[in-house]
C-alpha cells in the first residue's frame, strides 16, 4: 500500500466508514454528506484499501481524485466502503495510509444482517439460491471453491454469510490496529430509534460542528428484483462501468435497477424460528465478544420468538 501522499494538493480522506454491509452505512454516509463541514467521496464504495479481495481502483492518484472537489476550509473528509471491515488487509492498509484516521463501524444483530445480506446478494445477481435457509447451508460447501459453480474467489467470499456477519471478530481486528479513541462503533438500532442523538454522537467523534439542516432518513432498505434475469444483465453492465472507473451512481443502469426493484416488506419474517435459532447458536460466541468490546447488553439478539 502506497504511503500517504503529503505532496498532493488534494485533500485526502481522514475518516472511514468501514462497514458492515446492511448495517446503516448508506444512511450514515447520506447524513454526513449533508453537513457543510464534511466532504464524503461522491462514489460510495471506492474500496481502494481492499487489496485482498473485492476492490476498486488500485491507483492512488485515481482514488484521491474522489476528493478533488473538497471545498476550501473543510477538513473532515471521508468515504464509506462496507467491505473494509471484513477484509483482512484493509484496516492495516488504512493505518499505513493515515495512522491518525478515524474509523466508524456500523453494527447490527448478525441474524438479521445475514438474512438481509442474502437478499442483497440475490438482488446483486451473485447469489443463485433465492431461499435463505438453503443459501445458508450452501455456504459451508462453498468453502471449497472446487465444489462450487461460482469460480471467482471474491464472490465466493461474499457468499460466506456466517463469516461476513461475525462483527465481534471483525471489530476486534479494528481495535488491534487502531487505538480505541479513533474508533466509533454505531448500532443500526440506535440510528433507527434515536437518529438525531446518533448523528450528533458521530459529529462529536469527528470534531465537527452541527450547524447544518440534515434530513435523517433511513436509506437502502431491503429490496428484491422484479425480474431476476433483467437484474443480472443490468448488474453486469454496472460492474463493467465501475471497472472502467465510471461513476455509476446516477446513470441509466442504476435507474433501471431501481425501477426493477420492489420493497421486500417481509424480509426476515419468512425465516422460520428454527432457522433463526440455528443462527443465534452460530453467532452466540461472536455476540458475546461484541458485548465485551462495546460494553453493550445484546441479550435481546439471542431471543427467538416462536
Amino acid at each position: 500500500m502506497p504511503d500517504h501522499n503529503n505532496g498532493s494538493k488534494l485533500k485526502n480522506p481522514n475518516f472511514f466508514i468501514v462497514g458492515a454491509p446492511k448495517c446503516g452505512t448508506t444512511s450514515l454516509a447520506s447524513w454526513l454528506t449533508q453537513n457543510e463541514n464534511i466532504f464524503m467521496s461522491p462514489i460510495k464504495e471506492p474500496a481502494f484499501f481492499n487489496s485482498d479481495g473485492l476492490g476498486g481502483s488500485r491507483n492512488l492518484r485515481q482514488y484521491e481524485k474522489n476528493f478533488s472537489a473538497v471545498p476550501v476550509g473543510v477538513r473532515c473528509v471521508g468515504e464509506a466502503s462496507t467491505h473494509y471491515l471484513n477484509s483482512v488487509d484493509a484496516i492495516e492498509n488504512i493505518r499505513a495510509y493515515d495512522p491518525k484516521a478515524k474509523i466508524i463501524v456500523c453494527l447490527r444483530n448478525p441474524v438479521d444482517m445475514a438474512i438481509s445480506l442474502h437478499g442483497q446478494r440475490v438482488k446483486d445477481g451473485i447469489e443463485p439460491i433465492a431461499d435463505f435457509a438453503q443459501a445458508w447451508d450452501a455456504q459451508f460447501s462453498r468453502r471449497d471453491e472446487k465444489s462450487s459453480k461460482i469460480s471467482q474467489k471474491h464472490i465466493l467470499d461474499r457468499l460466506q454469510y456466517g463469516n461476513y456477519c461475525e462483527l465481534g471478530r471483525q471489530l476486534k481486528r479494528v481495535y488491534e490496529v487502531f487505538p480505541e479513541k479513533q474508533v466509533l462503533p454505531i448500532f443500526l438500532r440506535d440510528m433507527e430509534l434515536s437518529p438525531q442523538n446518533t448523528y450528533e454522537r458521530v459529529l462529536e467523534f469527528l470534531d465537527v460542528k452541527n450547524n447544518s439542516e440534515v434530513v435523517l432518513d433511513s436509506l437502502n432498505r431491503a429490496e428484491v428484483p422484479r425480474n431476476r434475469g433483467l437484474n443480472k444483465v443490468l448488474r453486469l453492465i454496472i460492474h463493467a462501468k465501475r471497472e472502467a472507473g465510471i461513476n455509476v451512481g446516477t446513470g441509466l443502469g442504476s435507474w433501471l435497477i431501481r425501477l426493477n426493484s420492489r420493497r421486500n416488506a417481509d424480509a426476515g419474517k419468512l425465516v422460520s424460528a428454527e432457522v433463526r435459532r440455528e443462527l443465534v447458536q452460530f453467532f452466540s460466541d461472536d455476540i458475546s465478544l461484541l458485548e465485551r468490546l462495546t460494553d453493550r447488553d445484546l441479550s435481546a439478539w439471542r431471543e427467538v420468538q416462536s
